[in-house]
């Protein structure tokens, strides 16, 4: 695969070029390298995905904690009793 991208870099053609990136990148693919590759970017993905979400959850969790914190502290700590007459 290097070479074919060694000589399309040679050829000064750039349908070559884009040929030769083409071809070799199938190639790769269709190695079981390039399965594992693939397999690991995905993996990588999913990963990236699981903390998004729970730096989500995490974000809406302090959030709460928050609004909680902020309504107790507007809230009166001492309710006066009803008047008796």
């Amino acid at each position: 695969m290097i070479d074919q991208l060694y000589a399309a870099s040679l050829s000064g053609s750039n349908a070559a070029w884009q040929h030769a990136i083409q071809t070799t990148s199938q190639q790769f693919m269709a190695s079981p390298q390039g399965q594992a590759w693939q397999q690991e970017v995905d993996q990588y993905g999913q990963a990236q995905q699981a903390l998004q979400a729970l730096q989500a959850l995490q974000e809406a969790q302090q959030q709460q904690q928050r609004q909680q914190s902020a309504q107790q502290q507007e809230a009166p700590a001492h309710q006066p009793h009803a008047m008796r007459m």
